[in-house]
């Protein structure tokens, strides 16, 4: 909607910088954070914590990766 389309390659483009900033900013404010869920973390959180993280960057590059071709490319 900010170009003024909400549809097209220039869309997809944009949907695809919104999804990457917003997975960047979500695991910065997770990962950054020493205490969740008001407790300590332990070793395994930690472990955890790595993993949910590749998980939803994973999860993420996919979604951009299947929307290359509407985005143009």
């Amino acid at each position: 909607m900010l170009v003024g389309d909400g549809n097209g390659p220039a869309f997809y483009r944009m949907f695809n910088g919104v999804i990457l900033v917003f997975t960047a900013l979500g695991l910065w404010l997770i990962n950054t954070r020493k205490v969740i869920w008001q407790r300590q973390l332990g070793v395994q959180d930690h472990g955890a914590r790595i993993r949910f993280s590749l998980l939803a960057a994973s999860a993420s590059a996919l979604l951009v990766v299947a929307q290359l071709p509407l985005a143009g490319f």
